[in-house]
């Protein structure tokens, strides 16, 4: 798991888990928005995918509520508006791999903690020096960014990841919601031209 800035560095990076592990069950195990005081200013916060769970700095793409169909006007517009972002990370994820040919080729067995702590070190190694050429004119490049698939965007989640009710009632938000309700109506305000919101489909 990995967090990129607006700059496709890498701020952190989390290893461990088997990519079967719900999204949920890694957010719990991530120091940073277990102790966000420590790590994020009032305005911070992190865009991330659907199965992650809203908090104060987490700002996840809406999901489908059981039984609904599609998304609709506004959740559907933020989802696409943010996974611009989204792909981004995925790029950077695609330069790391590229660059550092070890990453696609590495071919240790992981049976001891040894074996654990040098395959983390080889992959910390490797954002460390991914950051560094972020400065250099060697950035981002069709050629280097190893043409990995973009992994589809989702607003389903299997049943263990139950979609949260926005609202608490009375039309009133959840305060973890606010911040993602906010950052809709500020993201239209920026629009240039006006956009049927009610009639807005995901291209």
């Amino acid at each position: 798991m990995a967090i990129v800035d607006h700059t496709k560095r890498f701020r952190y990076i989390h290893y461990g888990y088997p990519a079967s592990s719900s999204d949920q069950r890694v957010q719990r195990a991530i120091e940073p928005l277990n102790t966000p005081s420590q790590y994020f200013s009032n305005q911070e916060y992190l865009l991330a995918d659907s199965g992650f769970t809203a908090s104060s700095v987490v700002v996840p793409m809406f999901k489908k509520s059981a039984g609904q169909a599609v998304l609709r006007g506004k959740t559907v517009y933020f989802n696409s508006r943010a996974s611009v972002m989204r792909v981004g990370v995925e790029h950077s994820i695609g330069v790391l791999k590229a660059r550092w040919t070890i990453l696609r080729s590495m071919s240790m067995r992981l049976r001891t903690k040894r074996d654990e702590a040098m395959a983390h070190a080889i992959i910390v190694a490797c954002t460390i020096l991914h950051n560094i050429l972020i400065n250099t004119d060697e950035y981002y490049t069709e050629e280097n960014t190893g043409n990995l698939p973009i992994e589809p965007l989702r607003d389903d989640l299997p049943a263990e990841e139950v979609a949260e009710d926005d609202f608490l009632g009375a039309g009133r938000l959840r305060p973890h919601m606010r911040r993602r309700h906010e950052l809709v109506e500020q993201m239209l305000a920026l629009e240039t031209e006006e956009i049927d919101i009610d009639n807005f489909i995901l291209s």
